[in-house]
């Protein structure tokens, strides 16, 4: 069966092609790692590439894992708010299988960046892990039919949209994405707003036919 992705973000069935990207199967290490890397991002939050880049050893303790967005740190000194996050075994598991082999807590969680890395080198890499993940999701999404367009980046729409669907506030969304302002949290939100607008205009009508 043919299951449909819209413009690299989840669409109304979103559980469900969640549930299709969960159970398909990997041809290679580089599609399980794209995957993985998804429901990293999905499952923390919606946490960025930036800011996994970033996660140290120090900031994983087994059930727990700790940071504080890169971007609010440039944008709110005074204002920092520590992400911390309950971890379920599925992504224990995918942060097992993921993580460098380094000990030491300041040694980075993942294999993305380096310690001798300049700025100006991880961004470089950065952007070529990217790349690298949303070919990989390109590939993987083909060989199972999704059709469409799913992306690194779409894992942070479909927390937002899922945590939503469920009842999650405005401000506790905000907050589990790290927003220093309701305005950003808004943007993500839009095309749920009209969904919902449509449905409580068709409630109201219901009762008469």
């Amino acid at each position: 069966m043919v299951r449909t992705l819209t413009n690299g973000n989840i669409n109304d069935e979103s559980k469900e092609q969640i549930k299709n990207l969960y159970k398909a199967k990997c041809a290679n290490k580089y599609q399980q790692r794209a995957k993985d890397y998804w429901f990293l991002s999905y499952s923390l939050n919606g946490i960025n590439l930036s800011d996994l880049a970033l996660l140290q050893k120090a900031d994983y303790r087994g059930d727990t894992i700790e940071f504080i967005r890169k971007k609010t740190e440039r944008t709110s000194k005074h204002d920092l708010k520590t992400i911390s996050l309950q971890l379920n075994p599925f992504i224990r598991e995918i942060i097992d299988r993921q993580k460098t082999g380094g000990e030491d807590s300041d040694d980075f969680l993942f294999p993305i960046y380096t310690k001798d890395m300049t700025e100006r080198n991880r961004k470089s890499r950065r952007s070529s892990f990217l790349r690298n993940l949303n070919d990989n999701l390109k590939r993987l999404c083909k060989d199972v039919e999704i059709e469409g367009e799913i992306t690194f980046y779409s894992a942070r729409h479909s927390f937002t949209t899922i945590a939503l669907q469920e009842g999650a506030s405005l401000i506790e969304v905000k907050d589990s994405l790290g927003h220093s302002n309701i305005n950003t949290t808004m943007k993500y939100v839009a095309s749920l707003e009209v969904k919902r607008k449509a449905e409580i205009s068709n409630s109201v009508t219901d009762f008469l036919t």
